[in-house]
């Protein structure tokens, strides 16, 4: 054989090694696979091309008319072998690329499967090799040329023509190197562990997607366990609670000041945040000069109240950032502004900030205990339900820990399937898994309810045990019942009627200027300090007799009947109500009736578990405008409910001398309306005068239930 006849043999038998580039191509399926989704498209024509060199290697050795010899045989059963490994690498190769229609999770999973085969097939490639290692190596260099063939065909003059890679296997041929076996069986190797590398980053992918699925399991738990959680009124009486005036309770987290204008100072900084700046502007001028025409004794009272708030606020503070002590009282008088207060203490973020002492981003939970509400307002488990709420809301990556201690948690479905042992249990774990400080508000527990299964005397062991915990800082409220000073005298407190004169005095100026216009300055500041020397601390009285001032004014009352009206108002709220039916004189027999229709409506209503809309409330009150409703136009009965509603609400404001209070805005389809103090429904339910008020509504209590069934279920 000349070496150009060697060359041409070899040639094709070096096509064959060199296209046996599978590490490269694998490497790029590998990469497409986890960006794209496809692999290389030149793998398939690479692999029939090294197909179609076997067969020219075969072609070349059957070419007549040279006779097959026993090692050409030989090599054509090897040849065999080696088109039957390429084939079924091309066929596993064709199964992935045959998964891309499928969705992107099922597809990526299918190919993890068939990579895995498609490794196998590999590894069982290159045990045929091995097999064949020898044989392959001396019967192809055999047919071909001898190590002198080789020589001479580098001596050629073509050579340097040639393929650059040809020509680094024809020398190392020359120089007795089995380049062609060593070559072959690497890329083999390479291969092998290329496609051990895919394992592994399929694995790593099947990993990733696991986690995925994990995360989203974990997410729709802590949902489901969420949602069992709530209640449909869990905020209402939060949200009904009014924010107070711009500078109400300010002093709280201020030390309190012993300069005037220190404490003008601290107002005026505060306003700058409120929206309507101009029109409070205006206000504090004018509060300005009525604080400018006090006297001397006023004054020096003044700042005796004002030192007195000054070492309340730095108490309060204290507490606040002090690791040691985790109880805080805060008590009052009916009407005092306790909740007012808390929600205050809740929202502002100054309360954040002082608890931050004690750790970084302290969570802030509140609840509202409400006697007039809900049943699930004014029990324990209520209570529970909305703190354990917001804590794993707060720290939702702690919800497959609590699953893990309360595995029966996760077949929650509504508050109905806790019971208050484990809604106790399963706190008391929360707050233990939080390594941030914990600040609860929790406001009116005297407001519980006193049935057997409630009662304060349980709720204050509660109380006991939330506060024990290490990471808690407690704060509640309530009126200084004997039973609450018996079990919480013990914790640092303040009662808010004793601090809350400058506050009140404020809030009275502001009244009397908006409603009195038509009274000089000095009468309004007369009045306004006289009031808030009777009243003794609580905002309610103060919001009620002014009520009733502005009533005598319309009437034509002068500044001496005011005066006169408002020396003989009785301290206490009870006396306060029965005074105030008392004083609307010829008007008092219009009034009662209907006042009292109002309110044995609302009184009715809470039978019904929820908060009474004023729509509602106005077709109780007028049957007719039910069929109207059932039979008219909607949009025109809305309408017509709106002009009705924005007639009859000054009027009811007047009738019921302001003892009931609407919510929310001015749309009578999502406004609501309820008693302005839990004291007023307690006149009206516990005293003589307040059940003869009552009576003075002559429907029947069946019509008044059937009317209100009506008009709820329209």
């Amino acid at each position: 054989m000349s070496g150009l006849e060697a060359l041409a043999i070899f040639g094709i038998a070096v096509n064959v090694f060199s296209t046996i580039s599978f590490a490269g191509e694998l490497y790029k399926i590998c990469k497409n696979i986890s960006t794209a989704g496809n692999p290389d498209p030149d793998l398939a024509n690479n692999l029939d091309n090294l197909n179609r060199a076997f067969e020219d290697i075969e072609a070349a050795i059957r070419q007549p008319p040279r006779p097959l010899s026993a090692n050409d045989n030989a090599l054509l059963d090897i040849l065999k072998e080696c088109k039957a490994a390429t084939s079924k690498i091309k066929e596993e190769v064709d199964k992935i690329t045959s998964s891309k229609g499928k969705g992107k999770v099922l597809r990526t999973i299918i190919k993890g499967i068939r990579y895995t085969t498609l490794k196998n097939v590999v590894e069982e490639g290159e045990k045929t090799l091995q097999r064949h290692r020898s044989t392959l190596e001396t019967r192809l260099l055999f047919s071909v040329f001898t190590k002198n063939d080789a020589i001479k065909v580098t001596q050629e003059k073509g050579f340097n023509t040639l393929d650059s890679e040809l020509q680094k296997v024809m020398t190392k041929v020359a120089s007795g190197e089995s380049a062609l076996t060593v070559t072959l069986i690497e890329g083999f190797r390479s291969t092998n562990q290329n496609i051990m590398n895919i394992g592994d980053q399929i694995a790593k992918l099947q990993r990733a997607l696991d986690q995925d699925k994990q995360d989203e399991r974990h997410k729709m738990q802590h949902q489901k366990l969420l949602d069992s959680l709530k209640y449909g009124s869990m905020n209402e009486r939060r949200n009904q609670i009014q924010q107070p005036a711009s500078t109400t309770f300010q002093w709280v987290f201020e030390g309190g000041g012993n300069e005037q204008g220190e404490l003008h100072q601290d107002d005026e900084d505060h306003e700058d945040h409120e929206d309507d700046k101009d029109d409070q502007d205006d206000q504090d001028n004018e509060d300005d000069q009525v604080f400018i025409a006090e006297s001397v004794m006023e004054r020096y009272a003044r700042n005796i109240h004002m030192r007195a708030r000054a070492e309340v606020s730095a108490r309060f503070v204290r507490w606040l950032q002090s690791p040691d002590q985790h109880l805080f009282w805060i008590t009052g008088k009916p009407g005092s502004g306790k909740s007012t207060l808390m929600k205050f203490l809740a929202t502002h973020p100054k309360t954040k900030k002082n608890v931050e002492a004690l750790g970084e981003n302290p969570q802030v939970l509140s609840h509202f205990i409400w006697k007039a509400g809900q049943p699930m307002e004014r029990k324990i488990k209520g209570l529970l339900c909305s703190l354990l709420h917001q804590l794993m809301g707060s720290f939702p990556e702690n919800t497959p820990r609590i699953l893990q201690k309360f595995p029966k948690l996760s077949e929650m479905g509504s508050h109905a399937d806790w019971s208050e042992t484990d809604l106790e249990d399963t706190f008391k774990f929360a707050v233990g898994l939080s390594d941030k400080p914990i600040m609860i508000f929790i406001d009116g527990l005297d407001e519980i309810d006193r049935g057997l299964s409630d009662g304060a005397m349980k709720l204050i062991g509660l109380v006991q045990e939330v506060q024990a915990l290490s990471s808690v800082k407690l704060c509640v409220s309530s009126r200084a019942e004997t039973i609450f000073k018996r079990h919480l005298s013990h914790a640092p407190s303040f009662a808010i009627h004793d601090v809350t004169a400058e506050d009140i005095e404020r809030f009275a100026i502001s009244v009397t200027h908006k409603r009195f216009y038509l009274l000089p300055m000095s009468n309004k500041r007369d009045l306004a300090h006289k009031v808030c020397d009777m009243a003794e601390g609580v905002f309610l009285w103060v919001a009620l007799a002014l009520r009733s001032l502005e009533i005598g004014l319309q009437h034509g009352d002068n500044i001496t009947d005011l005066e006169e009206r408002l020396s003989t108002f009785p301290p206490e709220l009870e006396d306060l109500y029965r005074d105030m039916w008392k004083r609307s004189g010829a008007s008092e027999r219009i009034y009662r009736k209907h006042a009292a229709k109002y309110f044995n409506i609302v009184l009715e209503a809470e039978e019904f578990g929820r908060p009474l809309r004023v729509a509602e409330l106005l077709l109780a009150m007028d049957p007719t405008l039910i069929d109207r409703f059932q039979n008219g136009n909607l949009s025109t009965t809305l309408d017509t409910l709106a002009d009705i509603w924005k007639s009859q609400k000054n009027s009811m404001e007047v009738h019921c001398l302001g003892l009931l209070e609407t919510h929310n805005g001015s749309n009578p389809l999502t406004d609501t309306v309820s008693f302005v103090h839990r004291s007023a429904q307690e006149f009206l339910k516990h005293t003589e005068e307040g059940q003869r008020l009552l009576q003075a509504d002559c429907t029947p209590k069946g019509q008044r239930v059937l009317a209100l069934h009506k008009a709820i279920l329209v």
